[in-house]
């Protein structure tokens, strides 16, 4: 469904989600963004934290495990992309070893290489001395 204006709030079938709180999560995320990216539009300077498009809702959380669990597949300025050793999902860490995205593993490799290409940006914009 498209909605007619970026303002509008959409809300997701049934089929999305068995359970009302996955629903609000994702419209949740959905609002975020909007209202990042209307605040972009309207002349406010990016925040230049870095976002880390969602392959399934995440609430982010510290992880304690240390390589019990999973393992690195990538790692790259202090953020690692971890595959779990017997599920096999992947997920995506921050400098501070919180969980900010999971999922499968062609999702989650996509969004780690969006996650790269920021760090690559923010590299370049930061004043050379």
């Amino acid at each position: 469904m498209t909605p007619p204006d970026i303002t509008t709030r959409i809300e997701l079938d049934h089929h999305w989600a068995k359970t009302q709180p996955l629903r609000d999560l994702a419209n949740h995320h959905v609002m975020f963004y909007l209202d990042y990216l209307m605040s972009l539009r309207a002349g406010e300077k990016p925040c230049g934290e870095i976002m880390v498009p969602q392959a399934w809702p995440t609430i982010e959380h510290k992880v304690m495990d240390f390589g019990v669990w999973w393992s690195v597949v990538e790692d790259f300025k202090g953020w690692k992309l971890e595959r779990h050793k017997l599920t096999g999902l992947f997920r995506i860490l921050d400098v501070h070893r919180v969980c900010v995205a999971w999922g499968n593993e062609e999702l989650v490799r996509r969004s780690f290489v969006k996650v790269r290409r920021q760090l690559e940006t923010a590299d370049r914009r930061e004043p050379m001395e």
